[in-house]
């Protein structure tokens, strides 16, 4: 019975993420100081870049989440996402965010990986390695490292490993107003 509920609210939660309404704004402001926007890691030894890097704000039965999305342009078709059950208006430097058992909790972590748009990995509950760390938090600016380990969307138990990723670093651009 645990396993599966937590297979469906893993279910809820990637559909919710992917598909709920999002605070998005139209309106741009340029990196600080020499900073571009962008999402940097290894994976399974491969250096994988994107050059632009976004949060997005988002609201799940009551939960706020706070999303790192890297993209290259508007290709998104291979997109890297780091997620942190955290309302983005509270980040802090020195905050880590370990992905766990219970994907639904606040303080957690999930990690999501499209390299093609048709295939999707992210972090698995009953294998549950990953951590996601914010360096810099401004009011136009948040940077932050992660890594973890990755499986198939419905390996729910984690039993294959497909992606190692280490060495991740984002710098993006925080939503106008905050």
């Amino acid at each position: 019975m645990k396993k599966n509920f937590t297979k469906i609210a893993i279910l809820c939660l990637v559909t919710g993420t992917s598909f709920t309404a999002c605070k998005k704004d139209s309106n741009t402001k340029p990196p600080a100081s020499n900073d571009t926007y962008s999402m940097k890691f290894t994976s399974n030894g491969t250096a994988v870049s994107y050059n632009t890097c976004a949060v997005a704000d988002v609201e799940v039965n009551s939960n706020k989440y706070t999303e790192f999305i890297g993209l290259n342009g508007k290709n998104t078709d291979n997109s890297f996402q780091v997620e942190v059950v955290a309302d983005y208006t509270k980040l802090k430097a020195g905050q880590t965010y370990k992905v766990t058992a219970d994907y639904l909790a606040q303080g957690t972590a999930i990690l999501f990986y499209s390299p093609n748009g048709t295939n999707y990995f992210n972090s698995q509950p009953e294998a549950p390695e990953g951590t996601v760390t914010i360096t810099e938090a401004t009011s136009t600016t948040v940077k932050g490292t992660f890594s973890g380990k990755l499986y198939s969307a419905d390996d729910y138990s984690g039993t294959t490993l497909k992606y190692t990723i280490t060495n991740g670093t984002f710098v993006a651009q925080m939503p106008y107003g905050n």
